[in-house]
């Protein structure tokens, strides 16, 4: 019963020290951002809360344990882009300065943010993005800022169809 306090407790601290750090560095990418011209300001978040709601549903059942609990992989935060950065370039930069692994296909198509992989809940499983809350169907490399936007990735399990506003 200890042991298991402890590890609840180490984990905790685990993900206070994460969330830190989170912010930390979105507060260094505004500052080295701040000065720069032709910037669009976006925000940007990553979820995965139907696997965080349902974790016996991963292929893999060790995954559950770097699915966070509710389901927030990065925490919306504003990003500073260039204008004319596609979501993929600010995709891989928010998560390159947040430790977050991206692997994505030659055509720029996203296969795996973080631990979740396309089809690791399955078939349908995978990863889309929405611009304003509208599902996209481009390709993230093809979509371009201007600003304002609010980009959200999240982990579907049905090729986007459970995705309503996000």
């Amino acid at each position: 019963m200890k042991k298991e306090k402890d590890i609840k407790a180490k984990r905790k601290a685990a993900l206070i020290v994460l969330a830190v750090l989170i912010v930390v560095s979105a507060a260094a990418e505004l500052i080295i951002n701040a000065g720069k011209e032709d910037t669009a300001n976006v925000h940007i978040q990553i979820r995965c809360d139907e696997v965080a709601e349902a974790p016996e549903i991963l292929t893999d059942p060790a995954l559950a344990e770097y699915i966070p609990e509710d389901g927030i992989a990065l925490a919306r935060l504003k990003y500073i882009a260039k204008e004319g950065d596609s979501v993929l370039q600010i995709l891989e930069k928010i998560c390159k300065n947040n430790n977050i692994e991206v692997k994505k296909s030659e055509d720029g198509l996203i296969e795996a943010i973080g631990y979740l992989k396309n089809g690791d809940c399955g078939e349908g499983s995978c990863w889309v993005y929405t611009v304003d809350g509208k599902l996209m169907s481009d390709n993230p490399a093809d979509c371009k800022v201007k600003g304002g936007e609010d980009i959200v990735w999240t982990f579907t399990l049905n090729g986007g169809h459970d995705i309503e506003n996000v």
